[in-house]
This record gives C-alpha cells, structure tokens and sequence, in this order.
C-alpha cells in the first residue's frame, strides 16, 4: 500500500508544477485557454464599462446644462 500511496503522490506533485500546459477539471480546457478566455472577458468588460462610464458623464452634463437654461429662464421670468 505504500508504493500506492508513494506513486499517487509523485503523480499529484508533478501535476501541479508552474508552466505546464496541462488540462484543468472545467471541461477540459488547458491553463493556457483559460487565462486568454480570462483575458477577453476582462478587455470586453472594461470597454463596456468606459463606455457606460462616457454615457453617464454626457449624460450628467446634458443634466446640469438643462438645469442652468432652466435656472436662467426661471431668473429672467421665462416660462418653459
């Protein structure tokens, strides 16, 4: 049984070793694939993100310019 237990181990220690392309248990895919999916999904929610980010700052400025000309009018007795 100590052979066994011997050979599992030297088995599980050499899987784990850093750089080695091999397959992980989430579907087959390799280390390697699933870091560039990782890093796809990372870059395409970063664009959404600034882009909903320039969205919300028009948005906001569009905002502020209605309230100034609202302000304005209020101001010079202007009805809207």
């Amino acid at each position: 049984m100590q052979n066994t237990s011997d050979t599992l181990t030297r088995h599980y220690q050499q899987q784990h070793t850093m750089g080695e392309n091999k397959p992980d248990f989430s579907g087959g895919r390799n280390q390697e694939e699933a870091l560039e999916v990782d890093r796809t999904q990372i870059d395409e929610s970063t664009e959404l993100r600034h882009k909903a980010s320039l969205h919300l700052e028009s948005s906001k400025s569009n905002e502020k310019k209605e309230k100034i000309e609202d302000h304005n009018m209020r101001r010079n007795g202007e009805e809207e």
